[in-house]
């Protein structure tokens, strides 16, 4: 049997190339948003460093003077949703038939396009559910506010509202473990229906959804932390721009790699 970690060193070229992927994918609306945001403040005195002023008061000013830029971001942004949404299905399963058993990264992209309608079809199946999980994330909170409306307290009002939203987490976590597992039985070779009733299996075993939680927190984590350190060093200038590049850059391939290892652990759980 080959364990999860060896699985992961297995498709390193493919966890690479997901990585790379997500990395374009993401850069296609922020560059021109970037570039927007500069020009916008490109006349203040203190030019961008205004953006970090405490009170955010020059950001509101800077997204008011986007004018026609913020159309072309939209539409930027809304043509790389889409992208994204349309390769979603060929980079997962191509992840997993990398996953799955050592092959050149070529075989396993070959792998992941004859499975590409059938992940597509297992998200259909599933987008019931995650339907619910949105229309309980409106509906739990406002009624938990309306309950607690009358309350004075402040802190009663957030706990009852954090109590709202938990129906909400629990069932878009459901969704999310499931797809996983369906996909993960999908790339041992099954069909999409077989897939799901495995998928929804493996589901109901005690530790399933605590070790996707598990992973999913390790993984959130690394992406705050590459948000969050480089916002705070990057201080202007080529050399500590490029320094913050490369830490954020690494801390976001290592959650990427937190991705595959829970992948890696799904593919055993569909036996």
């Amino acid at each position: 049997m080959i364990r999860p970690r060896e699985r992961l060193r297995g498709a390193a070229s493919a966890t690479f190339a997901v990585y790379l992927v997500q990395a374009l994918l993401a850069i296609a609306p922020a560059w021109p948003l970037a570039r927007a945001v500069e020009r916008a403040v490109r006349g203040l005195p203190a030019g961008t460093s205004a953006l970090a002023a405490p009170g955010g008061l020059w950001r509101m000013e800077a997204l008011a003077a986007l004018g026609s830029s913020g159309r072309v971001f939209l539409d930027v942004a809304f043509a790389a949703l889409l992208l994204a949404l349309a390769l979603g299905p060929l980079l997962q399963m191509t992840w997993l038939a990398a996953l799955l058993r050592r092959r050149p990264l070529r075989d396993a992209l070959a792998q992941g396009a004859r499975h590409y309608l059938p992940a597509f079809a297992i998200t259909l199946a599933l987008s019931p559910l995650l339907l619910l999980a949105l229309l309980a994330l409106v509906a739990g909170p406002a009624l938990a506010g309306h309950l607690v409306d009358a309350t004075p307290s402040d802190r009663s009002h957030d706990l009852a509202m954090l109590a709202g939203c938990t129906p909400a987490l629990l069932l878009a976590g459901l969704w999310a473990l499931w797809h996983d597992l369906a996909r993960a039985s999908l790339a041992r070779g099954g069909h999409p229906l077989p897939a799901l009733l495995r998928g929804a299996v493996a589901c109901l075993q005690r530790d399933a959804l605590g070790a996707y939680v598990l992973w999913l927190a390790l993984g959130s984590g690394l992406g705050i932390a590459a948000q969050t350190l480089g916002g705070l060093l990057d201080t202007g200038g080529s050399l500590p721009s490029l320094a913050v590049l490369l830490l954020t850059q690494s801390l976001t391939l290592a959650r990427t790699a937190v991705r595959g290892r829970w992948l890696a652990a799904a593919l055993d759980r569909v036996r």
